[in-house]
This record gives structure tokens, C-alpha cells and sequence, in this order.
């Protein structure tokens, strides 16, 4: 009895070829006839074939036993040959989801079926993700005689394309966090685009046909001609950079910086636009400053000429330093601190090329200080938990340079899962050098101001004083003799007596407010005190005076710096508070000593308090000239509310 047999079911002696198409009864009543060489070497080409083929490929016989396996599939689902063949693909996988079953069953039947994606539990939990496709096989007297499936792992496909879709999530977290987006324009069709940040910030949508026009409508009438002139220019260089006004809903005025080019010789611009709001006000807020403290140099002696034109120069630089820090480093953090993106603004702050720093850990911008103190792992440990994390700080360059940095680490959160930071880096370099020297000419202008007080004081007493003293003495002769003549001048004498002992009362009284000769002679708790009592006989104001018995001489600068505090803390109550006492509190411990100064009286309307570019509390002149002192001595002034009236404290550090 002949029968047909399939390529794939006949071998010469091995163990896989033994399984046929045929049932066991047509092969042992089948005639025995020698194989023809011509067939077995299809047979050994074929087998071949089918393991080498670069593609994974089962074969399998109705009850879905392995038949042929090609390396591929071994390899993909991490087989062996040997412990395969023959046995059931069910076996196997014992876990094989119950659709493949269904999909094997119409194979058999004559279907084909095929998935673009699909996911296999393996034995060890982890996920395969595979695009299959599976079709009967057979030969002309048995078409259905087992199922032939072809395999392909998009594990790795998948992962990449989860990655891209996260990075550009980042991306654009990073662009919001930052408050800048991202636009396209065709100066050819005045056709633009707009990142989804730049619309948030405009307060357009994608979804207006006119959001262009409308983007143009809102920018400041005064900025609109010459943003037009921009983008004329823009059309021909291919270069485009400018700053303009625009009147974004609901928040107001906005400053804008914008900056693009055209990356092709006939192609669109791209480019970003950074809301520069807060810088622009900075410089507003460091400019009014300036023009106040150019008021007072002012009014100055003219011994200080040249000192204000030291300050005044120092000033105008610091304002083109200001004005000229535009670029910042914006990159991206995995959850462990190692670095996604690098945009050029961290490459020319860094030094840095992209190649070289993606992929390390952040913390290699961190003086080894830093490093060994674990800075850069708890600075990732307060923005995750706060969502935001922002200090000024010692940075590294690549050549092993240090510059001072302003540094912004923002959470990045998708579905309550920390994701990655975004970081925002700004060398400030030379604003703090530039802070350092005007804290340092502040210092030298409030020690003139003192030997200039001191001066006057010295003048009025010694001078003035001794003068009218000379001209009491005077009238008084004058007096007498008038009075043995019986003149009638006594009663303008005495009056001029009167005015006399009064003028030199004030002189005296205005001297020792200039100076207190009894603060360099007896030290700080006599002059308090001879103050306070002249204080409370010139305002009818009570003031409690208690200071520890543990005040003893201080230096001169402290001396100084506390007594002006007590004398500018006592004027202020007395012209503002309306208030009938006031506490003043001196003690010191191991390491500070203390000051406070208290009224009971109105308190400082909430509209009236102001803050300085550290963000403490300035009132005016006087409270600048207080906090400038006390900065000089490492020490810190505070004024707030004290329910009721007003409290002024100083905390200096003991030498």
C-alpha cells in the first residue's frame, strides 16, 4: 500500500524525522522501497532551511506536537531542540492564552490568522510581546495536516516607541515648568505653529483658525509695529530676536523674549519664546533702587563726589549684567539623576557637549564637598517630595571651574508616578560679585556717614558751643552793668540770656544725637540709657528699657550699629506708631546677641510694607540704612507685626 508523504515528514535516521503524516497502520503496510538521493537532499536542505531561517518558525502536526523548529524560535522563547520536539506545543507553555488555542483549531480547519501585537505570559513572569501569524500546511492527499507558525518579537520595538512618548511628555512638562514653548513659522505663507506650552502661554488654542491674528491683537499697541519690523527682517536673515509686551488673559502684562532662526536656506523658522516677566520686573525693582540710593549719595558732602561715581559705575554694570544674562541650562532627569537632554544653554554654561554628559549623573556639576555630603541625592529627595526645589550654589564647569549658580529642580509627575526632573540652571556669577562690591561700598558709604557725624558733632560742641557760651558770658556783664545803672535793657538782656542757654541746649542736644560722646567714653548701656531718658522728656513716650547684665563693652562697629538702631526704631514710633510706650530688650547668649524694639501703638498697614531683592521687609531710607548695617556684621533685622503695634528685631553674631 503506497502513500503520499509531506516534504517535512520524511528524514534519513533522525530523531525529529520520525513523525509522518500518515497514521501507523498505511506505514507498516506500506512496501519498503529505497528513498532516492534527489529527496533526501531536498529533505536536508529543507530541515536546514527551516532552522537557519532568520525568522522564528514552529511547525507543528494536528495534536500540535513540534515537528521543525527554526533557531530563531528557540532563541525568542528560550527553547531547546531537544526538549521540544515531539512534545506539545500546550506542554510547553501551559499558560498559552485560550484565543491561540481557538486560532490553532480554525488553522486546522483551513484559516489563516494573523495579530499585529500580542502579549505571552512566559514561565517566569515576564511579558513577550509578539506579532504572529499561523496557516495550515499539508500536502496534495492531506491539505489540513498540521499548523505552521511564523513569530516575531516587538518586545524591544515596543519598549522604544514607550520611550518616545515618554521623553516627549517630559519635553513638554519641562517646557511648562520652564515657562517656555516652542513655534514654526513660514515667512513665505505666513503659515505658523504653536507647541502646546506656547499656546498656554498666549492663551490661544490649536483648534482657532485665527489664533495668529488674535496672538497679534494682544501684543502691546506700543511693541506691534516694531515686532512687524522683526519678522520683516526675520523673512530675509533668517534670524530673529527680540523682546515685546503682550496682554496675556487673565494674568495681565506679560514680557516676552523670543529667538529663532531658519534652519534650511528657503525653509521655516523655529525658535522658543520665554516669559522674561519677572526678570523685567527685577530689573524695574533693581533700577528704582538705584535711582533712591543715587538720591542720597546726592545730598551727600562733596568729600563723597568721587565715592558716587565709584557706586554709580559699579551700578551701570551691574545692570548690564543683569540685562545681558538670557540663556539658560534646561535639561531632563531620570528619577535617579541621570541626565536625558542637554540643550545649549547647558552646553555653553557647562561646557559639556551632549554626547559627552547624556546618560551621567547629574551630580558631576557638584563641588566633591557637595558630592561627599550627598547634596545632589537630597536636592532629587525635596523636589520629589515638594515638587519644586530652588537654591544658589557652587557649580562645576567641565574644565574644573566653579560659577555660582541659580539652580530650579522640578518634579515631573504622570498619573501620580514620579517620572523624571526637569532642571533649570542660570549662572549668576557675576551679580553676586557685583552684590559683593556694593554691599562693600554701602559699608564704606555708612562709615563716612558716621566719621561725618561724628565731625559735626565734635564742631558743634567744641566750636559753636564754646561760642555761645562766650556770648552768655557776655551778656550777662552786659546785665550786670545795665542793672547798676538802672538801664532799661535788663528785660531784652535777659531774654537774649534765655535764648542763648536754649540755643546752646539744642546745639548740645543735636551734638550728642549726631554722636553720643558717652558712647565712646562709657560704652553702649550708658548712652542707651542717658537716650532714652532725653527721648521720653522731649515725646512724653514711656519707653521699658531692660538690658542683661552680661552687656559689657562691644566693639565699636556693634556699639554703633545697635545705638542708631534704637535711635531710628524710637523716631519711628514716635512720628508713625501713635503710640503712648514702647519696650526695648538687650540681651545676648553664647553665640548672638539680641535687640528688640517694641510699640503698643496703629502697626504698619499691610500696603506699606515693600521687600528688597532678598525678599526681607524694607519701609523706607531709615529701615534700609538699619538692615545695611546689621548686614555688615553677618547679623539679620526683621519688622513685623506684634499684636498690637510693631516689632523690630536684631540678631548679631558675637565676635
Amino acid at each position: 500500500m503506497s502513500s503520499t508523504r509531506s516534504p517535512f515528514s520524511a528524514s534519513s535516521g533522525s530523531e525529529e524525522s520520525d513523525v509522518a503524516t500518515v497514521s501507523v497502520r498505511e506505514r507498516l503496510s506500506a512496501p519498503t522501497y529505497a528513498v532516492p538521493e534527489s529527496i533526501k537532499k531536498e529533505h536536508a536542505l529543507l530541515s536546514a532551511f527551516v532552522e537557519h531561517v532568520p525568522a522564528a518558525i514552529a511547525m507543528f502536526d494536528r495534536s500540535m506536537r513540534y515537528l521543525r523548529v527554526s533557531n530563531r524560535w528557540l532563541e525568542i522563547f528560550n527553547l531547546a531542540r531537544e526538549d521540544i520536539i515531539g512534545h506539545s506545543q500546550y506542554e510547553v507553555f501551559p499558560n498559552i492564552p485560550e484565543r491561540w488555542k481557538d486560532a490553532h483549531r480554525r488553522c486546522l480547519e483551513g484559516a489563516t490568522e494573523k495579530v499585529d501585537e500580542d502579549v505571552l505570559i512566559q514561565a517566569d513572569g515576564t511579558e513577550l510581546r509578539l506579532c504572529w501569524e499561523a496557516q495550515p500546511w499539508g500536502d496534495l492527499s492531506m491539505p489540513n495536516s498540521g499548523v505552521l507558525v511564523f513569530a516575531e518579537d516587538i518586545t524591544a520595538r515596543k519598549q522604544v516607541e514607550h520611550d518616545r512618548v515618554a521623553d516627549e511628555t517630559r519635553l513638554r512638562a519641562a517646557q511648562s515648568a520652564a515657562e517656555i514653548g516652542t513655534w514654526e513659522w513660514n515667512p513665505a505663507s505666513g503659515m505658523g505653529t504653536l507647541s502646546p506650552a506656547l499656546h498656554q502661554m498666549f492663551g490661544t488654542s490649536p483648534t482657532d483658525r485665527d489664533y495668529l491674528a488674535k496672538w497679534m491683537t494682544r501684543v502691546y499697541p506700543d511693541d506691534r509695529r516694531r515686532l512687524e519690523l522683526e519678522m520683516e527682517i526675520a523673512a530675509h536673515t533668517g534670524v530673529m530676536e527680540f523682546e515685546y509686551r503682550y496682554q496675556r488673559p487673565k494674568l495681565g502684562l506679560r514680557w516676552y523674549y523670543c529667538k529663532g532662526r531658519r534652519l534650511s536656506q528657503h525653509g521655516s523658522l523655529f525658535g522658543v519664546v520665554i516669559d522674561i516677566t519677572e526678570r523685567r520686573r527685577a530689573e524695574d525693582e533693581l533700577k528704582h533702587e538705584r535711582d533712591q540710593f543715587e538720591t542720597a549719595v546726592q545730598e551727600r558732602t562733596l568729600e563723597l563726589a568721587s565715592f558716587s561715581e565709584e557706586l554709580r559705575r559699579s551700578e551701570e554694570q551691574f545692570r548690564l549684567l543683569v540685562e545681558g544674562v538670557q540663556d539658560y541650562a534646561i535639561f531632563m532627569l531620570d528619577i535617579d539623576g541621570h541626565i536625558l537632554s542637554w540643550n545649549l544653554g547647558a552646553q555653553r554654561i557647562k561646557g559639556y557637549t551632549p554626547h559627552e554628559i547624556i546618560g551621567k549623573h547629574f551630580s558631576v556639576f557638584y563641588p566633591s564637598q557637595d558630592i561627599r555630603a550627598d547634596k545632589p541625592a537630597r536636592e532629587l529627595e525635596i523636589a520629589a517630595k515638594e515638587g519644586r526645589f530652588e537654591e544658589e550654589g557652587w557649580r562645576v564647569r567641565k574644565d574644573g571651574s566653579r560659577f555660582w549658580a541659580n539652580v530650579v529642580l522640578t518634579a515631573l509627575f504622570e498619573g501620580g508616578v514620579l517620572r523624571g526632573f526637569a532642571k533649570v540652571t542660570r549662572d549668576i556669577t557675576e551679580r553676586k560679585r557685583t552684590e559683593r562690591v556694593v554691599r562693600e561700598l554701602s559699608g564704606r558709604l555708612l562709615k563716612i556717614q558716621d566719621e561725618e557725624r561724628r565731625r559735626l558733632a565734635r564742631e558743634l560742641h567744641d566750636s559753636t558751643g564754646q561760642l555761645l557760651s562766650a556770648l552768655s558770658l557776655n551778656l550777662t556783664v552786659i546785665k550786670q552793668s545795665d542793672d547798676e545803672r538802672g538801664g532799661e535793657t535788663a528785660s531784652i538782656i535777659t531774654e537774649c540770656l534765655a535764648l542763648t542757654d536754649e540755643a546752646a541746649q539744642e546745639i548740645r542736644t543735636l551734638s550728642y544725637l549726631l554722636h553720643p560722646p558717652l558712647l565712646d567714653q562709657a560704652g553702649l548701656t550708658h548712652a542707651l540709657r542717658w537716650y532714652v531718658d532725653g527721648f521720653m522728656h522731649r515725646t512724653s513716650i514711656k519707653v521699658d528699657l531692660k538690658m542683661t547684665s552680661d552687656i559689657e563693652r562691644l566693639p565699636e562697629e556693634y556699639e554703633l550699629t545697635l545705638f542708631r538702631i534704637v535711635q531710628e526704631g524710637l523716631t519711628n514710633i514716635h512720628r508713625h506708631s501713635g503710640s503712648d510706650t514702647a519696650e526695648i530688650h538687650l540681651h545676648r547668649d553664647f553665640s548672638h546677641i539680641m535687640l528688640d524694639v517694641r510699640d503698643r501703638g496703629k502697626g504698619i498697614p499691610d500696603s506699606a510694607y515693600r521687600h528688597d531683592a532678598d525678599g526681607a521687609v524694607t519701609l523706607g531710607v531709615g529701615v534700609r540704612g538699619m538692615r545695611e548695617r546689621v548686614r555688615q556684621l553677618g547679623g539679620s533685622l526683621e519688622i513685623g507685626p506684634a499684636n498690637p503695634g510693631t516689632i523690630l528685631r536684631v540678631i548679631l553674631p558675637t565676635l
